[in-house]
């Protein structure tokens, strides 16, 4: 007999920045009996989602005893790398050329 604490799922999500799909949700599984698989709605099965746009992604894990928990979390967009320095605001990103563009914020 296995006794387990239930199966959480906490989704945490980072930002795409400069339209590059680099966004990423890291995943917490908590309880449950583990070893744990994951599948993406982008059907990846990592535990982590790595290098995606803005959207929202929903992921379902499931443990060795077959419980499941499906939670889901929105990567947001932002338009440049925000930077903060003494003297104001700036944010940043890399143009078509490989050149880094500063923008106001």
């Amino acid at each position: 007999i296995i006794n387990a604490h239930a199966l959480t799922v906490q989704l945490v999500p980072y930002p795409e920045y400069c339209g590059n799909a680099n966004g990423r949700i890291d995943c917490m599984v908590i309880g449950g009996v583990p070893p744990y698989s994951y599948v993406w709605s982008n059907s990846a099965t990592t535990e982590d989602l790595f290098g995606v746009p803005s959207g929202t992604y929903s992921v379902t894990v499931t443990d060795l005893v077959g419980t499941q928990v499906t939670q889901q979390a929105t990567v947001s967009a932002y338009s440049a790398y925000p930077l903060w320095q003494d003297l104001g605001q700036r944010a940043f990103c890399v143009n078509e050329i490989g050149e880094w563009m500063a923008h106001a914020v």
